[in-house]
């Protein structure tokens, strides 16, 4: 008789079907590791995979930041972010415990992200001036360096136009 028995009878089956899916999610995940067991390398070689990760789990602004952000120093569990400008470090500062608990679904390990502002180098050609990219185009290409040496060119390059 239910008199005798409090709990309804399809509760027992309640508590096997969520073990069960406990079990299931638990073996799904990464293994938990030791944030000191995470090298930067290792971050560095899944970070393209986290960052498609996160494209299915954040809003697309921080998803889109996230794309410009890069990791830059590990050392004791905190994990060093680089951004170019301080927008990308206030979106990120304000998601780190989000994105640190998908980055552990990625490595297995929970790291404390925090987020520096950095610009990145310009490559070497952005930043010569007009006369450098000049020189750098004739030693790359004899037409034009022949063209300098039997006609004198030189760059007329005036700065108010």
């Amino acid at each position: 008789s239910s008199l005798g028995n409090p709990k309804p009878q399809n509760e027992d089956k309640k508590e096997t079907t969520e073990s069960q899916e406990a079990s299931q999610s638990e073996t799904a995940t990464v293994t938990k590791r030791a944030p000191k067991d995470v090298s930067l390398q290792e971050i560095n070689d899944c970070w393209d995979d986290y960052l498609n990760n996160l494209r299915h789990h954040v809003p697309q602004m921080l998803y889109f930041q996230m794309q410009r952000v890069d990791p830059v120093e590990l050392k004791n569990g905190d994990l060093k972010l680089r951004a170019n400008d301080d927008f990308a470090k206030k979106i990120v500062d304000e998601n780190r415990r989000r994105l640190g608990k998908l980055l552990e679904d990625e490595i297995g390990a929970f790291l404390n992200l925090t987020c520096i502002v950095q610009k990145q180098e310009k490559s070497g050609e952005d930043s010569m001036s007009p006369y450098e990219r000049f020189k750098k185009l004739q030693e790359r290409d004899p037409t034009i360096k022949k063209l300098v040496e039997l006609f004198g060119a030189e760059l007329d390059y005036n700065l108010n136009q």
